[in-house]
């Protein structure tokens, strides 16, 4: 699926409208909460801290969270949480908070987090 280029505002009204109850209705229902996913995956550095926020807030609806783990969410944020490069405290700390997330709610989550390849880059982070 293609999608167009965001802007960083377009990504900040999405993750604003996860924070409530009928947003995050409203994000799942048009298939919008896996903008959120696909925005992890780019290389665009200032869209990762609003869509790891996003995937973090869309946790709290079930169907969401089940859908996006059936994504490589959870490798892209293992990624993001080991890069040394990023930033700790938007964009690591958002996803850290996402994994952490997905990972309470859906087992399969869970155990995609502790897989050799990316257990491995988490467990490195406190040895840097």
């Amino acid at each position: 699926m293609a999608l167009p280029a965001m802007k960083p505002h377009c990504l900040a009204v999405l993750t604003k409208m996860s924070f409530t109850s009928n947003g995050r209705d409203a994000l799942y229902e048009t298939g919008t909460d896996l903008v959120f996913c696909h925005q992890l995956l780019s290389s665009n550095v200032q869209l990762l801290a609003d869509a790891a926020m996003g995937v973090a807030n869309m946790t709290k609806l079930l169907p969401a969270a089940v859908r996006m783990s059936d994504t490589n969410i959870i490798e892209a944020l293992c990624a993001i949480i080991a890069d040394d490069v990023t930033v700790w405290f938007y964009i690591r700390m958002n996803s850290l908070r996402a994994l952490a997330e997905l990972c309470r709610i859906i087992p399969k989550a869970a155990y995609s987090a502790i897989e050799p390849k990316t257990f491995s880059s988490l467990r490195n982070i406190n040895k840097k």
